[in-house]
């Protein structure tokens, strides 16, 4: 994040930057494991916040994984992969302080046939807000082909 920083400090156009972070995909002892990740997690993204300064407002930042978790624990003290996640948008244009989406449940009879959360929102949904609404391309079937995005309104445009 320091790098991608020190990039839109120097306006050189940068449009999108991806990092990825490593460590998450453990099936044991999570509440060891995982804790010190969301740690460093919320300190690297409240530096970066502090350290754009004014530049934050043309500035959004989608956090989020390429799998999700089960509802159950595993007899390791783990969770295996499964479809619960969350994502976390950041931002001057973002539509903050709030939870979008909305809650499955986690009793057996809400869960899917797999035992997994039903899923509520389309993590497309919220990529396509940010690219329409803060990269200003409309397009979204050429980013996301055959699908149609339900607006959310977590965006507001640049």
């Amino acid at each position: 994040l320091s790098e991608i920083e020190q990039l839109i400090r120097q306006d050189l156009g940068l449009e999108i930057a991806v990092v990825r972070v490593g460590g998450w995909d453990s099936h044991q002892a999570q509440v060891e494991s995982v804790e010190p990740l969301l740690q460093s997690l919320g300190k690297s993204l409240h530096g970066f916040y502090r350290a754009v300064g004014d530049a934050v407002e043309r500035i959004t930042v989608v956090v989020m994984t390429e799998f999700g978790r089960r509802v159950a624990v595993n007899l390791a003290g783990g969770t295996d992969h499964g479809r619960g996640t969350v994502m976390l948008l950041l931002g001057g244009g973002i539509r903050g302080g709030q939870i979008s989406g909305r809650w499955p449940g986690i009793r057996p009879d809400q869960l899917d046939d797999n035992g997994n959360l039903r899923v509520t929102t389309d993590f497309r949904d919220v990529l396509a807000e940010v690219v329409s609404s803060r990269l200003r391309n409309t397009a979204i079937r050429s980013v996301f082909p055959e699908f149609t995005a339900a607006p959310l309104n977590i965006c507001r445009p640049l």
